[in-house]
Order: structure tokens, then sequence, then C-alpha cells
């Protein structure tokens, strides 16, 4: 007989969707070198961060690929698990950048381009922040944890003669650790 073709009544029965606007990213505080510098977002609560982020690209994950080549045959193996690392996000700039001079500085607190010297890994990256998933009610469904993580790069700022449009900025994160529990042994 076969399979079956899929029904209204099984479609209907999926639950509500996720929909890309229902998340928040979660900084609960940034490195102590950028809450005292004037003119920075007031980061120890976190929420200019989190109210303006626009986009998040969750990490993905993938297993290695490993052939075992014998007598003519291949045969494909899982290797380790990887993930990238990274996580590009991007805000809503206003008109005093306090979200691109934040990330600026924060990326010359892990290393400065002018002295190509810098910090030391416990003071540039945070220990956590959260990536919270929500339905359309705004009950929280999932929280991602986030752990080590630091601005790695700060993209171009495209600015525009020719047009009046929303400025975003954009810039990469890097971390240590993205998953639905908080490991206890990570700092």
């Amino acid at each position: 007989m076969g399979q079956k073709r899929t029904t209204m009544t099984q479609i209907l029965s999926i639950p509500d969707p996720l929909f890309s606007d229902n998340f928040e990213l979660v900084f609960d505080n940034l490195p102590s070198t950028l809450i005292a510098m004037p003119g920075l977002v007031n980061v120890s609560a976190g929420a200019p961060f989190s109210i303006q982020c626009r986009t998040v690209a969750m990490p993905g994950i993938s297993n290695e690929a490993q052939d075992l080549t014998l007598h003519g045959f291949k045969v494909r193996f899982t290797g380790r698990t990887i993930f990238s690392g990274q996580m590009q996000v991007q805000f809503v700039e206003t008109k005093k950048l306090a979200i691109y001079n934040t990330l600026y500085s924060w990326v010359n607190v892990a290393r400065r381009f002018d002295t190509q010297t810098g910090s030391s890994k416990s003071v540039y990256a945070v220990p956590f922040s959260s990536l919270y998933l929500y339905d359309e009610t705004g009950t929280q469904i999932q929280q991602y944890y986030i752990g080590n993580i630091w601005c790695e790069s700060v993209q171009e700022l495209n600015l525009d003669g020719s047009n009046a449009t929303i400025v975003d900025v954009s810039a990469t994160f890097s971390f240590d650790y993205f998953g639905g529990s908080k490991p206890a042994d990570l700092k």
C-alpha cells in the first residue's frame, strides 16, 4: 500500500509556528572597562542591546564526516561534533551611535588596533548571555545560554546620501558555548 498522503487534519494538529520576531538577546553585562567610557551604552542593564537588536543568526551544529575506505568500499562515520563558535547580530542604531561606539570599544578592549595590545579573555569575554525565544503570548518557550561571548568584529556602517534609511550595525560575536542548559563548570 505505501505511505498515505498528509491530510488537513494532520496539518491542523501542528502547534503554532515560531515567529522570527519572538526573541530577545540579553547581555547581562559587558566588560567592566566599557561601563566607564563616556558616551557608550549603559551596559550594566543591557537594555539597549536587547531592545535595539534587530536580527540574530542562531548558531548551527554539525558532525564531521569520517570516511573508512577498505577493500574498495567506503563507509562514512560521524566524527566530532562542532559548531561555528560565531553568531551574526544586527542592531538598529540611534543618532548617538551608542551601539556602534560600544561595540567598537568592545573590540578594542580585546585587542587595540593602534597598539596591538589587549586584555585577557577574562576581561573582554562576558561569562554568560542569553537568547530567549517566546510564543505569541509573550511566554518564554526556550532559553539558550551563550558562554564566554565577546565582540569579534563590527562591520562597516552603510551610509548612503541618495536615500534616507535606518542605519543598522552588524557585528560578529564569538563564544565558547551555546546550549539549552548552563554548564556549571564553564567560566
